[in-house]
């Protein structure tokens, strides 16, 4: 058992032993479904504590124990180092990332304030009060110094970035003030696990108090909410409390009996997250703002759930004290296992499916399949259900995982594998292996496709035709409008024909839109055909307004023009001279067909103008040219 947890059972059984009569037992409920994962630390029993984000993109760890006596750091790829501490048996607890971009944390028995650069080099700054215990929590303040609790020294301190140390008397005594928290107005906020109350004090250390409704509550961590209130967990009261900056408390009990719940922050999703610390409860609870609250258990028993915070992967991390681990929640769930054929042969497709992920954040997630197992041949994220074509024979290893669809860097762990064979068929089988071509075409016309067939049997195959389709979706079959085709005489087994250059015909009657050009070998389908936009050509704008060679006309005019068929934009050029060679205003991408001319044009001057359309193919051609002079 780590001191820091022997400290808060010896410091709360007073408190337990007073208000246990008064406790409420309320029947523990089932933890809900999480997907939580367990970094062990490298030293055994080293006791990890308290958890931050540091500026580095990593979490950091105060490690309480004997045997670890230092700070750790953990990459979102679960990678951890471990820093000692000179110190002998500093004990240390509470961390945060302070203003100078450093990670800074409380020795609880050191009786120091630590300092730690993202490298790795520790400094210490000794606190003027003797045995002062800050344990309970330090955060960065709103003006730019850290400020911390002292459980002995009934004491809240202040340390610069140079480390010069304040100290501020709490006015109740022997309150051992525990966690703090900088509040949405600019005041400091802490609690006191003896004193019963939620302290507010200034950054000029003036100290206000409110007393929690619930007797012997134990308060003990606080974090601010997104709303503009404080939250705070009551360890012994086994309740939530919010707490208004006027001072208005509202208590929500836990679920569980007897949960402990210890530390607490404000997760991804806008609710407070929060560690339940006791055997009973040992839990990841969330409260949401309006007081429902949902527990998630956690995987190692007795771990005794401390410190929480949101990490730069936008899951939440926290530490387990008694079980020398960090844990991780992730805010999407790892899908289902993908199911689908156990065996299949080159160059056809198979679909797979997997489902069953939820994001915390209550946004839609998508599926990204691993089609290999490593990582190196990915699908684009999407639906539970994709089609994969193996162009090569061999035992593939399919996973899947998901991702909030709002906040796309949030994304679970991969999925357990599910393995496939692919074989080469007996025959020749050929197939499209790629195909390329130009981005945009006109009805009617011809455009060059560059496409590769491959053969991916175990015997030559021979007058092989490759039909070539255009289709509104990427699902080419022979439904679809036929534009050309290419004839290969002989290709051996595992050999290409490729690139080669087919011309084929776009439909005169097609309408403008985008396309897809794809092509079929017996039934074998491209399943990444190109995309393409067929334009339909653009007729000339004709002026409307200001009339031709009109004078006195505005210095700012708007010009206007017809409506030209199947534009996406105009563009309008205004110059001096009728070869628009000297252009004094013009702008391209209008969608409407009127434009006032800015910045304001010369006074008494004769102006050009010209107006055209254009579409995704490109420009159309330019209007007449009209001109005007102005007044």
């Amino acid at each position: 058992m780590s001191a820091i947890r022997l400290l808060m059972r010896l410091s709360l059984t007073l408190l337990l032993g007073l208000s246990l009569l008064g406790i409420v037992l309320f029947a523990s409920l089932p933890a809900s479904a999480a997907t939580i994962t367990e970094f062990t630390t490298p030293t055994p029993d080293s006791g990890p504590f308290g958890i931050t984000v540091g500026p580095d993109g990593n979490l950091w760890f105060t490690e309480d124990s004997h045997s670890a006596n230092g700070i750790g750091r953990i990459t979102t790829a679960g990678v951890v180092i471990e820093f000692p501490i000179a110190t002998p048996d500093a004990i240390p607890s509470a961390i945060t990332v302070g203003p100078d971009g450093n990670l800074w944390f409380t020795e609880f028995n050191g009786n120091k304030i630590g300092r730690i650069t993202t490298d790795g080099v520790i400094t210490e700054f000794a606190i003027p009060t003797v045995e002062s215990v800050p344990y309970g929590g330090i955060t960065a303040g709103p003006d730019g110094n850290l400020w911390f609790t002292e459980a002995g020294g009934n004491k809240i301190g202040r340390i610069t970035t140079d480390g010069v140390i304040t100290e501020f008397v709490v006015p109740t005594a022997d309150s051992q003030p525990h966690g703090i928290t900088a509040g949405p107005d600019s005041n400091l906020w802490f609690t006191e696990l003896f004193g019963n109350k939620i302290g507010r004090i200034t950054t000029d250390g003036v100290i206000t108090e409110f007393v929690v409704p619930t007797a012997d509550s134990g308060p003990a961590g606080i974090a601010a909410d997104p709303d503009g209130n404080l939250w705070f967990t009551e360890h012994i009261g086994n309740k939530i409390g919010r707490i208004t900056t006027a001072g208005v408390i509202t208590e929500f009990t836990v679920p569980t009996a007897d949960s402990g719940p210890q530390y607490i922050t404000v997760g991804p999703d806008g609710n407070l997250w929060f560690t339940e610390a006791r055997a009973s409860g040992n839990k990841i609870g969330r409260i949401t703002t309006d007081g429902v609250i949902t527990e998630f258990a956690v995987p190692t028993a007795d771990s005794y759930p401390a410190g929480i915070t949101v990490g730069p992967d936008g899951n939440l991390w926290f530490t387990e004290e008694d079980a020398g681990k960090i844990g991780r929640i992730f805010s999407v769930s790892t899908p289902a296992t993908p199911t689908g054929p156990f065996s299949g042969i080159t160059g056809t497709p198979y679909p797979f499916m997997t489902g069953g992920s939820t994001s915390i954040l209550g946004n839609p997630v998508e599926y990204q399949f691993d089609w290999k197992g490593d990582g190196s041949d990915l699908s684009a994220y999407g639906s539970a259900t994709q089609s994969k074509t193996w162009t090569a024979a061999g035992t593939y290893t399919v996973r899947a995982r998901a991702y909030d669809t709002v906040n796309t860097s949030v994304v679970s762990s991969w999925s357990s594998g599910f393995s496939v064979t692919i074989t080469a068929p007996a025959g020749p089988n050929v197939v499209i292996s790629s195909i390329s071509g130009p981005s945009t075409g006109k009805p009617g016309g011809r455009i060059s496709i560059q496409n590769t067939v491959t053969n991916q049997g175990i015997q030559t195959a021979s007058n092989v035709t490759v039909n070539f389709y255009i289709s509104t979706d990427t699902q080419i079959d022979t439904g679809d409008k036929l534009i050309g085709k290419r004839t290969i005489s002989n290709l051996a087994p595992g050999g290409s024909s490729g690139p080669v250059s087919t011309m084929v015909t776009i439909p005169k009657n097609i309408t403008q839109g985008f396309y897809f050009i794809g092509g079929i070998v017996g039934n074998n389908t491209n399943f990444d055909p190109k995309g393409i936009t067929i334009c339909l050509s653009l007729l000339k704008a004709k002026l409307l307004s200001p009339k031709n060679k009109g004078r006195n006309v505005s210095r700012s005019p708007a010009l206007s023009w017809s409506n030209v068929s199947v534009a996406s934009s105009y563009e309008v050029q205004v110059a001096t001279d009728s070869g628009f060679t000297n252009i004094a205003a013009s702008m391209t991408g209008l969608t409407s067909i009127q434009w006032t001319v800015t910045p304001a044009l010369s006074g008494g001057t004769t102006y050009f103008w010209r107006a055209r359309a254009v579409n995704p193919c490109g420009p159309g051609p330019w209007s007449m040219t009209w001109s005007f002079k102005t007044m």
